[in-house]
């Protein structure tokens, strides 16, 4: 989880300082770089990806077991030029279609002798179904598998309950479209309530089989807990089959595999630089216009995007959907925010823990408690550099004409920090 430390700027000045002869910034003869500039925070740039667009990534459970193996990362890449072209049609993260391809048939390009298809179209709504799922016993060609994956795209979008949200892969509808082609048994609903979620995707094996240990059927094989429906038509069997569920691996592919053109698609790393670059990544789409003032329910282009839908100031809700974005949640499950600044430094301390003075990916606190920014970087002057929401708006303005924006400096005004690590 999140916090283990939460300091005021008297302490920051008590910190222990580096050795001068390994600093690169020096203020008041201070070292004032505090590993900035070692992890190239003060240089990242969004639009920049590692070797052939491969981002690394942490393709992980959460017991730190490897989810997808290199056999399957390889077929992806093979396949992922074609996912990508019907994704781009689409609207949709092109990792849903790989997931769905997995779990369906393995990632096969060999029609299987079912007729079904390799995304499995059990009821053959695909108008093409009768000459594209023919088995032949070898590998369909680029063609007939570009189809399929076209058809795929669109059913598979078809399936959420507020499609036009998967564009930015908003993590809900991309969950609710998992459970939406899985066929959204009720049962799962229930089972979703029994462990305290309130969103009935989240009690579904087929989306999020060993997410934690709570759904994890290797913890659970004999409680009744956490069951799974294993043939058609049939009731719960305790415990659930042992398969990642399809937004475990789609997690854990949109950490591993970056785009096939080379550019940024994911975030991924260590959790301090994913918020930093999740912090740049949202600045960029303010700069860019692509995010607009003012509110908008369910608009995935205002700041309703990190309030759930809810028009007040948003600085701390900025501040917990970055965290929540770079898998680190606070909150419960459900409501996975903090919405008042005030949380940061109360519930921070409590629930998390303490370090000795802010890094990157920290969070800078402003007037005890009413503002709240990312901390990002320090500028070549040794001025500490921050991103935040809710701000920008003017001496006069407010929530609904506020933004994005960053800050040279600001953070010497803090009045606490808060740590995450």
């Amino acid at each position: 989880m999140l916090i283990t430390t939460y300091i005021s700027s008297a302490q920051v000045m008590a910190a222990p300082v580096k050795p001068m002869e390994n600093c690169a910034i020096t203020v008041n003869g201070r070292c004032a770089d505090l590993d900035y500039r070692t992890q190239d925070i003060n240089h990242y740039d969004p639009t920049v990806c590692g070797e052939n667009g491969d981002l690394g990534g942490d393709n992980r459970d959460y017991e730190g077991n490897i989810i997808l193996t290199q056999a399957q990362l390889d077929s992806i890449k093979r396949n992922q030029p074609f996912y990508e072209k019907a994704a781009t049609t689409a609207k949709i993260p092109w990792e849903m279609i790989a997931v769905i391809h997995l779990r369906e048939t393995n990632l096969s390009r060999v029609n299987p002798e079912n007729g079904q298809g390799l995304y499995q179209d059990a009821n053959k709504v695909n108008s093409e179904a009768s000459t594209l799922y023919v088995s032949t016993g070898s590998e369909v060609n680029d063609e007939n598998f570009q189809k399929q994956t076209d058809w795929a795209a669109n059913f598979i979008k078809g399936k959420a309950t507020k499609p036009d949200l998967l564009i930015n892969g908003d993590v809900d509808q991309v969950k609710d479209a998992f459970f939406g082609y899985n066929g959204r048994a009720s049962v799962y609903e229930t089972q979703a309530k029994s462990l305290g979620f309130a969103s009935d995707y989240e009690g579904s094996p087929y989306v999020m089989n060993r997410a934690d240990s709570i759904r994890d059927p290797n913890k659970h094989a004999t409680d009744n807990s956490w069951g799974q429906i294993k043939t058609d038509g049939g009731s719960l069997i305790y415990p659930a089959n042992n398969d990642y569920g399809a937004y475990v691996v789609y997690n854990a592919l949109k950490a591993s595999v970056g785009s096939s053109s080379a550019k940024c698609s994911t975030i991924s790393g260590p959790l301090r630089t994913k918020i930093v670059k999740l912090a740049e990544q949202e600045l960029t789409l303010w700069e860019s216009g692509k995010m607009s003032i003012g509110f908008r329910a369910d608009d995935p282009t205002s700041f309703s995007k990190y309030t759930d839908n809810i028009a007040a100031d948003w600085c701390a809700w900025f501040a917990s959907w970055i965290l929540k974005e770079a898998g680190n949640p606070v909150g419960v499950p459900g409501r996975e925010w903090w919405s008042y600044v005030d949380d940061f430094t109360e519930k921070g301390p409590a629930e998390k823990g303490f370090v000795v003075h802010p890094n990157n990916g920290d969070f800078a606190i402003f007037n005890s408690g009413s503002h709240i920014n990312i901390v990002v970087g320090f500028s070549d002057d040794g001025r500490i550099i921050t991103i935040g929401g809710n701000q920008g708006a003017g001496e006069n303005g407010n929530y609904l004409s506020s933004k994005v924006n960053r800050n040279i400096g600001y953070g010497e005004e803090a009045t606490d920090f808060v740590s995450v690590d």
